[in-house]
């Protein structure tokens, strides 16, 4: 059964670019790799610095423990954050959907 994850992520201020620069070149496709599904991206209507996105997963736990060692992403990483992090802070939440949800 999959499990769904809301992600939000709060960028530095002025950095919002390059967290989906690196979203975009890089972070979707080692998440494909790695076995986590993207379902959809969005910046908050009312804080141009937050990012939120959704998630399916069919393992989380192994998706997110072999993503986090891909060297591909460590050096990624770095590099995008050479000059400073890109975020201020990152929540996480598992979700559950409800019988009548149409995302099963």
């Amino acid at each position: 059964m999959s499990s769904y994850e809301l992600r939000i992520y709060d960028a530095v201020p002025g950095r919002m670019a390059d967290l989906c620069s690196r979203f975009r070149e890089h972070t979707l496709e080692l998440f494909t790799e790695h076995g986590i599904e993207s379902l959809g991206y969005w910046v908050d209507a009312q804080d141009a610095n937050r990012l939120v996105y959704l998630l399916r997963h069919s393992d989380a736990e192994a998706s997110w423990a072999s993503f986090k060692d891909d060297e591909r992403w460590l050096a990624v990483k770095a590099a995008s954050e050479q000059s400073g992090p890109l975020t201020t802070g990152i929540t996480s939440m598992f979700l559950t959907p409800t019988a009548f949800s149409s995302m099963q």
